[in-house]
């Protein structure tokens, strides 16, 4: 087992020289990388973190939070990994790019997120020993409009009903009508607060 320290001597070009030479702390122990196995991670998934409960959807607001467990054949102590978060037209990955800044643990869904596929990737590291490991991605969350609130029927008359709601998104294409059988009446423009039934 070794352990490794820098010295250096200062020498100057005139004057009295060389001066006193001093030394840096001792890192180590300096493993081989042959007898070494690089850090890994497991069980990479995205919680709701207000909840610390899976999801496979989510909506514009919301914060999600990285999961993983961490292991090292040799019981090196976890380093600071890396953490990226990623926005996919699909579930398989079409389009997939960094989102920018999306660095920590935790990330809030933003308008730019609204019908994308979202994924958290960790790259494990070691504070000792061959690192980095792995990056390990998670399954992907889709960010689904917030549903509607404040939703109110007016009976006008026997044959007319009048509903109102609150729209809280910005990213719906319409309202599905639909009746107590769950059979599609009719479907609203995006951002309608009203419908009337006859």
């Amino acid at each position: 087992t070794k352990y490794l320290a820098f010295e250096v001597t200062p020498v100057a070009t005139s004057g009295t020289s060389p001066g006193t030479a001093v030394k840096s702390v001792y890192v180590g122990p300096v493993v081989s990388a042959a007898s070494n196995s690089a850090p890994s991670v497991s069980a990479v998934s995205i919680t709701l973190t207000s909840t610390a409960q899976p999801v496979s959807t989510a909506q514009i607001g919301q914060s999600l939070t990285g999961t993983y467990s961490y292991s090292d054949l040799e019981s090196d102590p976890q380093g600071t990994p890396t953490f990226k978060w990623y926005r996919s037209d699909n579930n398989v990955g079409l389009n997939k790019t960094a989102i920018i800044g999306a660095t920590a643990i935790n990330y809030t869904l933003a308008t730019a997120d609204a019908g994308k596929y979202i994924t958290f990737e960790v790259t494990p590291v070691a504070q000792t020993g061959l690192s980095p490991g792995t990056a390990i991605e998670s399954n992907y969350v889709t960010v689904v409009p917030s549903a509607p609130t404040n939703l109110v029927a007016t009976a006008v008359s026997p044959t007319q009903i009048n509903l109102s709601w609150t729209d809280t998104s910005s990213d719906e294409t319409g309202f599905k009508i639909e009746s107590p059988a769950n059979s599609l009446i009719n479907t609203t423009t995006a951002s309608a607060t009203s419908y009337s039934h006859t």
